[in-house]
């Protein structure tokens, strides 16, 4: 963390995400209070935490999964920015709406369902970086999740 402090104090202006992936989860045990525990340690280096379990294998977001890690780091560490991540592409973009529901102010992050359904995957599964995205599906993407995210907190 030392590295990442000094980096946060040579750079105050840019904004650090922290992604946490399945092994992060595992390493807690999928336990919320022992993630925030964690995350505490960070201090005010970081400024988001990214939630993603589908780590650019493009696997389907699980919100219910999630809704109990971002519900807890709310609460016990308020300034500090939420995301979510996990399959999401514009087909699957409907998995954001129970999170987009109690958070509205969420961010959201994809990557592999935005390229093309025939874009190659690596020998561990993930999509190859560098293939790029599908012009029309990132934009239809992006449709699908300002339908979600614009709406006021109680139509979600």
């Amino acid at each position: 963390m030392d590295d990442i402090d000094q980096f946060k104090a040579k750079h105050p202006d840019i904004a650090l995400v922290l992604q946490l992936g399945k092994s992060a989860f595992e390493m807690v045990d999928h336990d919320p209070q022992r993630m925030v525990d964690e995350l505490d340690k960070y201090g005010d280096s970081i400024d988001y935490v990214l939630l993603d379990l589908s780590m650019g294998k493009g696997r389907a977001m699980q919100a219910d999964e999630l809704l109990s890690a971002l519900r807890l780091i709310r609460q016990e560490l308020p300034g500090l920015g939420l995301a979510v991540a996990g399959g999401l592409g514009p087909e699957t973009v409907h998995l954001l709406e129970p999170i987009a529901r109690e958070f509205p102010d969420i961010s959201i992050d994809a990557q592999g369902r935005l390229k093309h359904p025939d874009a190659p995957v690596d020998d561990r599964g993930h999509m190859v970086s560098t293939v790029p995205a599908d012009p029309a599906r990132s934009e239809q993407y992006i449709i699908n999740s300002c339908a979600i995210l614009d709406k006021p907190k109680e139509e979600v």
